[in-house]
């Protein structure tokens, strides 16, 4: 999430394995840059372990600050925790409501995000 734009990005990972996450915000930062002709210049992380391997060379390596809060510590990021539970529970009510199965969760995810997007925030 930009914390200016409050606009939010969602990539569905089948684990959270060091080199796919990488590869995902790799992407993404490209994506990012490009759409808003701006440098990404922080990334807030939880302090998972999987943000240790190939990312934090990478972001060393573009400039871009890695803010991170102790891992076990959702206290420290409750915007982001937020945000998280009401997708989720917007992606589950998708689910119910269309009488879909778990395994289409991906997309409903996407979908609340981008229903997210379009709404107006208060800055």
């Amino acid at each position: 999430m930009c914390d200016l734009t409050r606009y939010k990005w969602v990539y569905a990972l089948p684990s959270k394995e060091s080199r796919l996450v990488y590869e995902k915000i790799e992407e993404w930062v490209k994506i990012a840059e490009r759409e808003t002709g701006n440098k990404v210049q922080c990334f807030r992380t939880d302090g998972g372990r999987e943000y240790w391997g190939d990312l934090t060379p990478f972001l060393k390596r573009l400039g871009i600050r890695h803010k991170e809060t102790p891992p076990y510590t959702s206290q420290s990021h409750g915007r982001a925790e937020r945000l998280n539970r009401v997708l989720d529970q917007a992606a589950r009510a998708i689910l119910i409501r269309a009488n879909m199965p778990q395994q289409f969760w991906p997309k409903a995810i996407a979908t609340a995000v981008y229903a997210w997007n379009c709404l107006l925030n208060s800055q």
